[in-house]
């Protein structure tokens, strides 16, 4: 469907809501998806941005890597989602042909003479759960090589430079609050696809430094809550329920996010709410950090509000002073909702 002479749905849930179910969130999920697989054109780029049925232009390769990840995720959560694994697999394809440069002894995904450690990051998490889903040995190989490319950057403290000139290999001036945490989470995901210890050892000394520092709380970092809990996945350590926990504590206690009323901000902190709560569920709740009641009902509320942002063809729109789709709004907003479907089956089935 076109999103031409579309507007934003109102809001059909609350909180409380008996609509705000686990079906209701499957299907907005299911439906992201949908239409994000659908802005894949056959070359394997994306419609990036657009409105009223017209591109707007622009582009972000992190983004691109991004939303394939999100689109792969949701259809091995859901099930079935055939199409779209394969507009998936088809964008991580037009990566792999344009853009990929060697460096460094791996791969990098190069742009306008520069390679970014996100870029690695999300290409990593795109790729191996494309590798779950079929195609493994061409998916991990570049995973890999994507995987040697971000382990060149780490630093002695044991956090990474983000940005490298291609070619050369020189450290640029440049920080970004979200690529070590998309890193981190992409290193766990090919150790646990190779079990190469290279990877694990990377994030524990990464994490265990970042701790430390409060690395992301303040940023209410939902990239480093997912590289956390993935290596919570991995280790089961306590201190990392802890380091996840004032992440969340910081985003309950200072919702600014929701003063902007902009869905990727929202979405972004309900993914980070919901792999939070993966990891209690894990835990059996033990924690001294927030309980999964108090997270469940602020991600309830943040995804009425995210709901208002959706168009009828599963696209969602940056916000009321931003009518435009873009790729990572419907990218977070989907993964936000799966999330949010996968803990509610867990509490319907009494296992949160």
């Amino acid at each position: 469907m076109s999103d031409q002479d579309q507007t934003p749905a109102t809001a059909p849930i609350s909180a409380r809501d008996p609509m705000a179910t686990p079906s209701l969130a499957r299907y907005v999920a299911a439906t992201g998806a949908q239409r994000a697989a659908q802005l894949v054109r056959r070359d394997g780029r994306f419609d990036y941005r657009t409105q009223d049925g017209a591109s707007l232009g622009g582009y972000n390769l992190l983004r691109h890597c991004g939303t394939a990840w999100s689109i792969a995720d949701i259809a091995a959560q859901l099930g079935g989602l055939e199409a779209e694994i394969a507009a998936a697999g088809r964008a991580m394809d037009w990566i792999a042909r344009t853009r990929l440069e060697p460096l460094n002894g791996g791969l990098c995904i190069a742009s306008k003479g520069s390679a970014k450690l996100g870029g690695a990051g999300l290409g990593m998490l795109a790729l191996t759960e494309l590798a779950r889903l079929g195609d493994r040995e061409r998916r991990l190989d570049t995973a890999e090589a994507l995987a040697r490319f971000a382990l060149s950057l780490q630093r002695d403290d044991g956090d990474f430079h983000h940005r490298v000139r291609t070619g050369s290999g020189e450290v640029m001036d440049f920080h970004s609050d979200y690529y070590t945490g998309e890193a981190l989470f992409g290193l766990v995901r090919v150790y646990q696809a190779t079990r190469d210890e290279r990877y694990l050892d990377s994030v524990i000394r990464a994490i265990t430094a970042l701790n430390r520092l409060d690395y992301g709380v303040r940023e209410q970092s939902h990239w480093m809550s997912y590289a956390i809990v993935a290596l919570h996945e991995v280790t089961g350590e306590d201190w990392l329920v802890d380091y996840a926990g004032r992440i969340i504590r910081h985003t309950l206690d200072r919702p600014i996010y929701r003063r902007r009323r902009r869905s990727a901000p929202t979405a972004c902190r309900v993914e980070a709410f919901m792999t939070y709560c993966d990891m209690l569920a894990r835990t059996g709740g033990a924690t001294t950090g927030p309980r999964w009641g108090e997270v469940m009902d602020n991600a309830a509320l943040d995804l009425v509000a995210l709901i208002a942002l959706r168009l009828p063809d599963g696209g969602f729109i940056g916000g009321y002073d931003d009518p435009a789709v873009q790729i990572d709004y419907i990218q977070h907003s989907s993964s936000a909702f799966v999330g949010f479907h996968r803990n509610s089956m867990r509490a319907a089935a009494g296992l949160a």
